[in-house]
């Protein structure tokens, strides 16, 4: 994948989850399921992004598919797991998961 494509996907996830957790971190313990699943996502994710353990990756992939079972009309999650896949190279399957998040 090239340089500037991965470049974009990180600074979109990092304004998507800067925004989100910047709106719900404040009033975290009225957070639905959905929520809180999202954030460890999140937190999984930012770390895969600091230290590439795919120990990581594979957990932020799991509490973002565990976030949309909670809530299937949640975008975020969606844009998250699809920005992963992304990355993974599965193209097919992230632009899926993105025209899904859009609906």
């Amino acid at each position: 994948m090239k340089l500037k494509k991965i470049i974009f996907i990180l600074m979109m996830t990092f304004l998507s989850l800067f925004y989100f957790l910047n709106s719900t971190v404040a009033n975290s313990q009225d957070l639905a399921p959905y929520q809180l699943y999202y954030i460890e996502g999140a937190r999984h994710w930012v770390n895969f992004i600091e230290s590439e353990d795919n120990a990581e990756l594979g957990q932020a992939i799991t509490e973002f598919q565990k976030a949309i079972e909670e809530n299937s009309n949640f975008a975020d999650a969606y844009f998250q797991l699809g920005a992963i896949y992304n990355i993974q190279g599965k193209s097919q399957e992230a632009g899926q998961l993105m025209d899904r998040g859009k609906k």
